[in-house]
């Protein structure tokens, strides 16, 4: 297994569990001791786990249902996201109903859309939620279980409240990108979803920073063409921008600067 899938693995397990042990996790994943730590020491530096004796614990804020989601850059690319969510939020037509999904990107995207008057939003993200809530738009939740760490909804419940609406556009986020396995993210509970909205959606659009392509998350949403568009900042390589746009998926790339 790839570190950087094994990485991702943990996260989703302490994101499961709140805790992990290092000699449950190399039996797991059949590495050694020595391994797990390395990986753990690497979490551990990006804020993303705090070790304790014999193992690991999701980090205090995290905890105490912060909204920040398990990514090494959540604090970070944060131009890119604003710029990113603008341009998303400009396709947005008057008269049509919007999913918005679970992410910081798609949360940009919310507050672009505020001024709107006449869309209608689905969201399971409660983030999105409270963005929304000051507006005069009418607002669904996808209900179902809610994670405080994500502070989104997902399960049974919001996949079958989700197919109780016809969706024009769905701005979806993710974990990671590869030509060889596809988009992904943190969890498979959050991938199925993400699976779901991508299918219902009349145009499904990937919203992603490009820090995202080239690492793979834990858990497969789908190949990339699973998305009828991409918008992405200009820090994407070419083999990446070929490699969407040879396969039918329309690409929309801002400047940064």
């Amino acid at each position: 297994m790839m570190q950087e899938v094994r990485q991702a693995s943990i996260l989703n397990i302490l994101h499961e569990n709140g805790s992990v042990k290092i000699k449950d996790l190399a039996k797991q994943f059949d590495v050694s001791i020595v391994t797990v730590r390395r990986d753990l020491d690497e979490l551990a530096a990006d804020g993303l786990v705090t070790k304790v004796y014999g193992g690991a614990v999701m980090p205090q804020r995290y905890r105490a249902g912060c909204l920040q989601i398990l990514d090494a850059s959540a604090s970070s690319h944060r131009r890119e996201k604003e710029l990113i969510g603008a341009a998303a939020a400009a396709l947005v037509q008057e008269g049509e109903t919007i999913l918005l999904d679970i992410g910081e990107t798609v949360l940009e995207v919310a507050k672009n859309i505020r001024n709107y008057q006449s869309i209608t939003i689905l969201t399971p993200s409660v983030p999105v939620l409270t963005e929304m809530s000051s507006t005069n738009l009418p607002i669904y939740s996808l209900g179902g279980c809610m994670r405080n760490r994500e502070m989104a909804f997902y399960g049974s419940l919001a996949l079958y409240a989700l197919n109780q609406f016809c969706v024009d556009k769905a701005f979806i986020g993710c974990g990671g990108c590869t030509i060889a396995h596809g988009i992904t993210d943190y969890s498979s509970d959050s991938a199925e979803l993400h699976t779901a909205v991508a299918q219902r959606a009349k145009q499904s659009i990937l919203v992603t920073d490009s820090s995202k392509f080239g690492r793979d998350a834990f858990a497969v949403i789908g190949p990339i063409d699973c998305v009828d568009m991409v918008i992405t900042d200009s820090g994407i390589s070419a083999e990446y921008a070929e490699a969407i746009r040879s396969i039918g998926v329309d690409l929309k790339i801002v400047d940064v600067k």
